[in-house]
């Protein structure tokens, strides 16, 4: 057994060590099971559990180095103790020949379970309430393609330099991890919040009729928050129409309420929101007004 431990195997000379794999599960089980609660049963390493690989010992790593991974378990675990969540299951794939060197694929899930008659879908939003604004944090989950092309290549910056006006570097901006709304939105009172809407891709011109009922639009007032500095570079740098910035990017508005004009002021102390626009009879669209 000695001499074939020294030997690399067959199957980790093609990219693929099983042995380095066994070894990183067990050493990474402290950091998942520091999510899991009661509600988690069964032993980590079964198909409903989490499979976790290792490659610290391949010759050319193509899934994750190992730093890489462990960076990449320690924000999960992070997140998920943030959230409320338990990181439940997962599974890893070595692919040779897949990938080039240093590439990798993720990619993840959350299930959650809601009581039918507290789902909140926008189905009682009606003209007269309130549109509440979470700020977000920088880009969040949209407009980097666009954001890359502007700061990279046409204001020729590179990933270490220092953004105009700004405390931050490119890199940073880039990398900024996306603000979690979970914690505040669990102390909602139920039936407090009609409609909430996630703005990621398609900005608030996309994401906001995605809950309106259609006899109604939103009316957003640009100028009732201030625009981060980000999104000021990016317009002003790559010429950007400003109705095009509210569709590729979230602005400063990471996620959006709406709540009876009644309640607005106690949703708002409780989000930390601010009031950003209205419902308004309509056809089921966003309005912007600048």
């Amino acid at each position: 057994m000695k001499s074939v431990d020294k030997k690399k195997k067959a199957y980790a000379r093609a990219g693929v060590d099983i042995d380095l794999g066994n070894r990183l599960k067990r050493q990474i089980q402290s950091l998942v099971k520091q999510t899991h609660g009661p509600e988690v049963l069964g032993k980590m390493g079964g198909f409903g559990g989490l499979f976790c690989a290792n490659f610290s010992e391949m010759r050319e790593p193509i899934l994750v180095e190992p730093r890489v991974f462990e960076q990449l378990l320690r924000g999960f675990a992070r997140a998920c103790r943030s959230a409320g969540c338990a990181l439940l299951g997962g599974e890893t794939a070595q692919m040779p020949g897949m990938y080039r060197k240093s590439e990798y694929d993720l990619a993840g899930c959350i299930v959650g379970i809601v009581e039918r008659s507290k789902i909140i879908d926008g189905r009682r939003i009606r003209p007269g309430d309130a549109i509440l604004g979470l700020q977000s944090n920088g880009l969040h989950t949209n407009g980097y393609s666009l954001a890359r092309e502007i700061l990279l290549r046409k204001m020729r910056l590179k990933v270490g330099s220092r953004l105009p006006g700004s405390s931050s570097t490119v890199g940073e901006e880039l990398l900024r991890v996306h603000k979690n709304y979970q914690p505040l939105l669990a102390k909602i009172p139920d039936g407090l919040i009609k409609g909430l809407a996630h703005i990621t891709g398609g900005g608030l011109i996309d994401n906001l009729p995605r809950i309106l009922p259609p006899n109604c639009d939103a009316v957003i007032e640009t100028k009732s928050w201030t625009i981060p500095r980000i999104f000021q570079i990016l317009q002003q740098n790559g010429k950007i129409d400003p109705r095009e910035m509210y569709q590729v990017f979230n602005m400063g508005i990471g996620m959006v309420a709406v709540a009876a004009e009644k309640d607005a002021d106690r949703a708002m102390s409780i989000l930390r929101a601010k009031r950003i626009g209205r419902i308004e009879r309509g056809t089921g669209k966003t309005v912007l007004s600048f």
